[in-house]
């Protein structure tokens, strides 16, 4: 069966996600794999924008085996490396599991939120058939959205994940090898293949593409 990389943008593409993009369409293309970015509210709008990643649980992609959803903030290096090749679902929000106080996922969203949990940074989540079938039931409602939104922000892909996985009984914490494909420029690996540019890091993108990947210009 054929592998995915799948990403998320509403609106237009400003340059550092153009860029940053292209470099994963063509990291997916290394790896024998198809690649799609997603546009709009395929949820619907009172899902709000971050959970509109969780279209990668949809029926519509069950055709693939492993299904790789990744931010439009990270970037593909060129230490190649198939990620499909790796186990493991993403990393794990350490932190937020071990306290309510310990993210905003459990400040803003505790009626989703449960201690120990396995909960998962959103930039990065790879969930082969299996896994995604058996989560996929546990989408919530739009109108659940709606009721749980806190200061007008709608519950987010991370939390809800975790909520879903912890309904399907589906205990999994496996973590993918972090350093090398999913952590920020400063924790990651110098043979990395993936990194996040995360919050303020997204206006260093354009320099870094054209220091290390004048491939892609």
């Amino acid at each position: 069966m054929a592998n995915l990389i799948i990403q998320h943008w509403n609106g237009p593409l400003p340059e550092w996600a153009r860029l940053a993009t292209q470099s994963i369409e063509k990291y997916a293309k290394a790896c024998g794999a198809e690649y799609e970015l997603v546009t709009g509210y395929p949820l619907g709008k009172e899902r709000g924008v971050l959970a509109q990643k969780l279209i990668f649980l949809d029926q519509k992609y069950f055709d693939f085996d492993q299904v790789l959803l990744l931010d439009t903030d990270m970037v593909a290096t060129n230490t190649y490396d198939n990620i499909f090749n790796h186990d493991g679902i993403g990393r794990l929000h350490l932190r937020g599991m071990e306290s309510e106080q310990g993210s905003r996922n459990g400040r803003k969203w505790p009626y989703y939120w449960q201690k120990d949990w396995p909960m998962f940074f959103g930039n990065f989540i790879k969930m082969d058939k299996f896994t995604r079938t058996k989560i996929a039931p546990f989408l919530p409602k739009s109108e659940d959205f709606v009721k749980y939104k806190h200061e007008g922000e709608e519950p987010n892909d991370e939390i809800i994940l975790s909520w879903m996985m912890r309904q399907a009984s589906w205990f999994m914490p496996a973590q993918v090898d972090h350093p090398r494909f999913c952590d920020l420029p400063e924790e990651a690996a110098s043979n990395a293949t993936l990194i996040h540019f995360c919050g303020g890091r997204k206006r260093n993108i354009i320099q870094w593409i054209r220091q290390n990947r004048k491939d892609i210009l």
